[in-house]
């Protein structure tokens, strides 16, 4: 066999390889801690002797520990409801997110339970554009906020709520971009 055929079989050889690797190359995940001061902005309504249910947003900016990631300062909106059970101090809330990160969108929904002040549920990635179309993964979440400080047995129907602040920590998001 000739040189030159040899190069052109190692070529081919090398090309056919690289096709079936890149794929998974390409994929990327991991797991990462993210921490996000936000703020709320919406309305809190009274629908219940005792039961009240915020309607708005939260949003802040997600720092990943140790600063790397695709989600490291990435822009977090989420539209969400919680309702709040006053007497018994308990609390629950639902929401979807829009995360703008550099090299994309990605789309999230969390639930969550608790008490007035903290909620702890799960958070669940699943969607985004360009890079991320079809990113996946999910952490628990763990959040507080300033909330309870709003309601109480005078709060009127309807009352916005422009300033209430808090924290959402995701101890351990895993997550998975395909190629």
């Amino acid at each position: 066999m000739s040189k030159l055929h040899k190069s052109y079989i190692r070529f081919i050889f090398l090309l056919i390889v690289s096709f079936a690797i890149s794929p998974a190359v390409l994929s990327e995940e991991g797991t990462v801690k993210i921490l996000s001061p936000w703020k709320a902005k919406g309305k809190i309504y009274k629908v219940g002797p005792k039961q009240f249910q915020f309607v708005g947003e939260f949003g802040g900016i997600m720092y990943v520990d140790k600063g790397k990631g695709v989600l490291d300062t990435a822009i977090l909106v989420c539209p969400a409801v919680q309702d709040i059970d006053y007497e018994q101090k308990k609390v629950r809330a639902t929401g979807k997110c829009h995360i703008v990160a550099p090299e994309g969108n990605i789309f999230a929904e969390f639930s969550c339970n608790g008490v007035l002040g903290a909620c702890k549920g799960e958070f669940n990635l699943n969607g985004g554009t360009d890079r991320f179309k079809d990113i996946t993964g999910s952490s628990e979440m763990h959040a507080r906020s300033a909330l309870r400080s709003y309601v109480s047995d005078n709060v009127a129907s309807g009352e916005i709520i422009a300033e209430a602040e808090g924290i959402a920590v995701w101890p351990s998001l895993q997550y998975k971009i395909p190629n």
